[in-house]
């Protein structure tokens, strides 16, 4: 049985979720959007890419397996192999089809996803029978209207099921999980209660994320030096930045940088913007911030090359009012409440995930979901 790190686990489920949103979207573009293939690509490209850039907790040596029997089991339910295939094989359809491929290790990372999915769906449908939530096929049909317009989808599920790839049964299991998600979300949401006091004291104890830092304005110009540059190389160029600084001093910064800068955003003049203070070199940022409002610099080495600034505008450090915040912090404490009430009925759950000492999917271990990170919508509630 492989336990994969909690940092690991939250990366994929997040990775996966969002790619399931995705690959909803991607498969069924209406007209006078991407066309389908240039979607395909461009989505099976992120998710590939994302995995690649997986934490080192992946071994990308692991085999992939698709054996018989169940993939996992919460509490008394199992989930079984079949569903696991249609889940996985329509996601690698499309990024087969797009020619990027994926590896051994990317496809046993994608198994991990397609598991804690399929889970995590299962884990819903148990709680929303549990509080009784029942969704009607009079609010199905509701909901799936609403849902369709809003994508610009076909309407019907046989055909979007087919377009996806998958069975319409996993279509309509895998819609109705999100829409019970929301309901159990809301009927959890009434319990929660965030008064005044709590709001700020939240806002106090945590000032340093409610502080916008110091800003500086300047304008730039760069004469690059490539890493490999001879000594000669190097001071012919440090002899054009003087000179670029001698004609500056008696004429407008913005022409010569936009006619002699190296700098990406010479078409701007060599105006960078409002960069928060710490941002620039060590030794700009010593000049830079000591600058009256106008003034230039000299020639600084820096790792880039040889650069001249001049400063436009500053702007102290500021606290953003609780005011502007406080609908934002009511809403955080609000999900923290959501969240520990979540984890008490998680905390029953038993989940047994058939995955194998190579990562392969093979016999499974019980455990409690208690003692681990649990995934509700890719949002790990055991944090």
């Amino acid at each position: 049985m492989i336990f994969v790190k909690k940092t690991m686990m939250r990366c994929i489920s997040v990775l996966i979720a969002a790619f399931y949103g995705l690959f909803l979207l991607v498969a069924c573009t209406s007209n006078g959007q991407k066309n389908e293939k240039e979607s395909a690509v461009s989505t099976a490209w992120q998710l590939t890419n994302e995995l690649l850039k997986l934490p080192a907790e992946v071994d990308l040596n692991w085999e992939f397996s698709k054996d018989k029997g169940p993939v996992a089991r919460v509490n008394d339910v199992l989930i079984t192999r079949d569903l696991f295939n249609q889940e996985y094989d329509a996601i690698a359809r499309r990024i087969d089809g797009s020619g990027i491929g994926m590896s051994p290790g990317q496809k046993a990372a994608l198994t991990k996803n397609v598991v804690e999915r399929l889970i995590d769906r299962e884990i819903i449908s148990q709680q929303a029978e549990e509080l009784e939530i029942q969704l009607s096929n009079h609010e199905w049909q509701v909901q799936w209207i609403k849902y369709t317009r809003r994508l610009g989808v076909d309407k019907n599920p046989r055909n979007l099921a087919k377009k996806i790839g998958i069975s319409v049964d996993t279509l309509k299991q895998r819609f109705e999980a999100n829409v019970l998600r929301t309901m159990i979300f809301q009927r959890l949401a009434k319990g929660t209660k965030v008064t005044e006091a709590d709001i700020h004291k939240f806002y106090q104890e945590n000032l340093q994320y409610y502080t916008v830092p110091a800003q500086i304005r300047v304008r730039q110009i760069l004469i690059a030096v490539k890493p490999n540059a001879s000594r000669e190389e190097r001071a012919a160029l440090k002899a054009k930045a003087d000179e670029l600084l001698k004609i500056i001093k008696r004429t407008e910064f913005a022409p010569v940088a936009n006619k002699h800068s190296d700098g990406s955003n010479r078409q701007r003049g060599g105006d960078l913007g409002y960069v928060p203070q710490g941002t620039l070199p060590e030794k700009v940022e010593q000049v830079a911030w000591n600058l009256a409002k106008g003034a230039v610099t000299d020639v600084i080495q820096t790792p880039v090359g040889f650069q001249i600034f001049k400063k436009l505008d500053s702007k102290s450090a500021r606290q953003i009012p609780l005011l502007k915040v406080r609908k934002e912090i009511s809403n955080l404490l609000h999900h923290r409440q959501i969240d520990a009430q979540l984890t008490q009925w998680i905390d029953k759950s038993e989940i047994e995930r058939m995955l194998g000492n190579t990562g392969q999917l093979g016999d499974g271990q019980l455990y409690s979901a208690g003692n681990h990170g649990i995934y509700i919508g890719g949002v790990n509630v055991r944090q």
